[in-house]
């Protein structure tokens, strides 16, 4: 599967760190439960702005895993036009996490909460 032109640039600046994130099994959960019980449930280091960020990127990683789950339990097709739909739907499902990363970013800059749709209801309700 090849990834869109501009995210080669960002996957090469990356490159060490995915290395890294992949050589160390079990990485991806153990970053999960350090962020959560890091920052998330730590009421007294972190403000509510900033658990809430956490939070809102655990939720949208659990919602980037949905797609390789339904990869595991349907074979993606290898040709035709099956393919060009697949491809296109893992540029678009890549297209939608890079500009939802970039606004989140955008609003933490300005100092505002952002506010994805889905996310931030179920960060809001995870959050005392």
């Amino acid at each position: 599967m090849e990834f869109p032109a501009f995210a080669k640039v960002f996957l090469g600046a990356l490159k060490p760190l995915i290395q890294l994130y992949f050589t160390i099994p079990l990485a991806g959960f153990l970053l999960f439960l350090g962020v959560y019980f890091g920052i998330v449930n730590n009421q007294r280091s972190f403000t509510r702005y900033v658990r809430f960020n956490a939070l809102q990127a655990i939720i949208l990683d659990i919602c980037l895993s949905l797609p390789t789950i339904i990869e595991y339990v349907f074979k993606p097709p290898t040709a035709g036009i099956a393919f060009q739909m697949y491809a296109s739907a893992y540029s678009a499902i890549w297209i939608v996490v890079l500009a939802s990363v970039a606004y989140c970013m955008a609003m933490c800059f300005m100092g505002n909460t952002p506010r994805l749709p889905f996310l931030s209801e179920a960060s809001d309700h995870q959050l005392p």
